[in-house]
This record gives C-alpha cells, structure tokens and sequence, in this order.
C-alpha cells in the first residue's frame, strides 16, 4: 500500500510537472526564482557546481586503470558503514561552502560533528580529492564522512484569481498561485579509515503553498526551509537506526 501511494504521489507530481511546467534546483543553490517567466530568477554566485560521488568515494586506483582484481579485492572488504551515535562526523553538503545549520543541527543531537565545505574540486585536486578528505577527517579525529546531495523540485501552477480584475495595489495581495514542491535527498556514509561507503537517504517529502505576488519569495523560501529540515531530520534518525 505504501509503495502504491508513493508512486500514486510521485505520478501525479509527474504530471503536475508536465502541465505547470517544472523548476529544479539544488539545495546548495536554493534561492527564490522569480521573475516574470518560469525560467526567470537567479543563482547564487558563490555557487560553483556540485560534488562527483566518484571523487568522494575513491572510486578510482593508484593512477592506473581499474582491473578485475581491484574490484574483486573490494569486493571482499566491502561490508555496511554505520556511524554510532556519540562517534565524529566530519560533515559535507556539495556545492556549499558550509553545510545548511539545520542539519548540523539534526545530526549534532547525535553525533560530534564538524561542518567541512562542499565545494568541488578543481581538475588538479580531483584524483586525491577522497583521500584529502579522508585525511582531514583523521587529522581531527573524526572517524566518518558524511557527504549529501539534495535537488529541490517545484512546480506552480495559477489560480483562477490571477484573471480577476483588481486594483494594482490590492491585486499584489491576492493569493493567485499554488506551488507544490518536494526534495530529494541522498548521501554516502564514508569509514575514513577504510575508506568503505554505504549510501542513505532522507524520507522524500513535498508540501504546497499559496502565495500572492507581493509575498511569493518569502512563501518559496519558507517551503524551502520546511522541506530541508524535513529531510534533514529524517536523514540523521536513518543514520541513528542504522548503527543499532
């Protein structure tokens, strides 16, 4: 029944998307997108990109190319990573310079945690990136590395208000748009030591709100706050019940 609801909601997302038209956005570039079209708005211009999952994982050998063996080889050492609670963290949100305070928040009721930035690599940092990463963590005592990724996705869709004559002023007032949005969360749970990984991901989640153009950034900035502490929170109750 749960996974019949979760496709149910999923398709007619899906289809809200293809009839309202759909934004995505990173949770690391999560400002309002305004303006007068869909497409309008801005991102931030501190924001560079987002992480590879292969440069935060390793996935790569000693400059050579990847054989058989070294598969087989991790293949026998792999295993789950789990993080008890009460262990360091070393924390990691791609493509920011500091992770979003409401999940240090969620996860340091748990763990001891330090926030690391998440912006990439450049090409010359790229190949040693994971062991960097890895031995910063160590250097400070954290035993695991908590990278995550999020994209926020948003779809608006008028209200029969917006064809209404007002006047100008007290036309701003009136709520003309519905915007339902969701996001999308996943991370990888690294063992510095090792350098084994196990992905986790936060519980999707999605709301709607009603909005008036005078008001229409504080409302998308106000979903986009709710569903990230959302995710957030279900993310670090994961990784807590995981490790028992």
């Amino acid at each position: 029944m749960k996974i019949r609801s979760f496709f149910t909601a999923g398709l007619s997302f899906a289809l809200l998307c293809l009839l309202a038209g759909c934004e995505t956005r990173s949770i690391s570039d999560s400002g309002y997108r305004g303006g007068n079209s869909w497409g309008g708005g801005y991102s931030s211009s501190r924001y560079r990109g987002e992480l590879l999952e292969a440069d935060v994982v390793g996935a790569s050998t000693k400059g050579g190319a990847i054989t058989e063996d070294d598969i087989k080889k991790a293949l026998h050492k792999g295993g789950s990573v789990h993080a008890s609670p009460g262990t360091g963290l070393v924390v990691v949100q791609s493509g920011a310079q500091t992770p979003d305070a409401d999940m240090i928040r969620s996860l340091g009721t748990h763990y001891r945690v330090q926030p690391f930035s998440g912006l990439p690599p450049g090409d010359a940092e790229r190949a040693n990136y994971s062991k960097s990463l890895r031995l910063a963590a160590a250097q400070g005592g954290y035993q695991h590395i908590l990278c995550y990724w999020g994209t926020l996705e948003s779809a608006r869709e008028d209200q029969v208000t917006k064809t209404v004559s007002w006047v100008p002023i007290a036309g701003s007032f009136v709520p003309d748009e519905s915007q339902r949005m969701r996001i999308n969360l996943h991370a990888v749970l690294i063992d510095v030591e090792s350098g084994r990984w196990s992905a986790y991901t936060g519980k999707s989640s999605e709301n709607t709100a009603l909005s008036a153009r005078v008001v229409r950034e504080s409302s998308d900035q106000k979903q986009v706050a709710q569903l990230k502490a959302s995710a957030y929170a279900s993310l670090a109750d994961e990784l807590v019940g995981r490790s028992g």
